[in-house]
């Protein structure tokens, strides 16, 4: 008689998914973000790699190079060893930085500052500097 493998998942927890962390990033992030998060062992700790080849299919070398780049200044990966000369590998870990930053951050309508319609001459608001429209309980 065989064992039955475990059907495996990758879980992704409700505070993440209706943050404005997760909200704001492009498609390509959160694809790789899932591939990262698939291969992670706890028994491993933050030796999680993924290389171009591996995500060759799903995108190209510049959208791969930009979605680590996002995921790192979002703080959802960290990378534990830098890779490039003699033959080194990147190796990253996951990251629960995020949250705090979330905490840091005024609430910001993306979409609003996308479209153009944007609050001006607020010198000493950082998301007005930015073109940004900031959210506020005070009206």
């Amino acid at each position: 008689m065989s064992r039955k493998r475990k059907k495996l998942f990758i879980q992704i927890y409700h505070d993440l998914y209706d943050s404005t962390t997760w909200r704001g990033m492009q498609w390509y992030s959160k694809l790789l973000y899932f591939r990262i998060k698939r291969k992670y062992n706890p028994r491993k700790g933050e030796k999680i790699t993924v290389s171009y080849k591996e995500m060759e299919d799903e995108m190209s070398q510049p959208t791969f190079s930009k979605a680590k780049k996002e995921l790192v200044e979002r703080c959802l990966i960290r990378v534990t060893q830098k890779g490039g000369l003699y033959r080194r590998r990147n190796y990253y870990g996951l990251s629960e930085e995020w949250r705090l930053k979330q905490m840091s951050v005024p609430m910001v309508d993306i979409h609003k500052a996308k479209r153009g319609l944007v609050e001006r001459g607020h010198d000493n608001n950082p998301t007005a500097q930015l073109g940004l429209v900031s959210h506020s309980l005070h009206a």
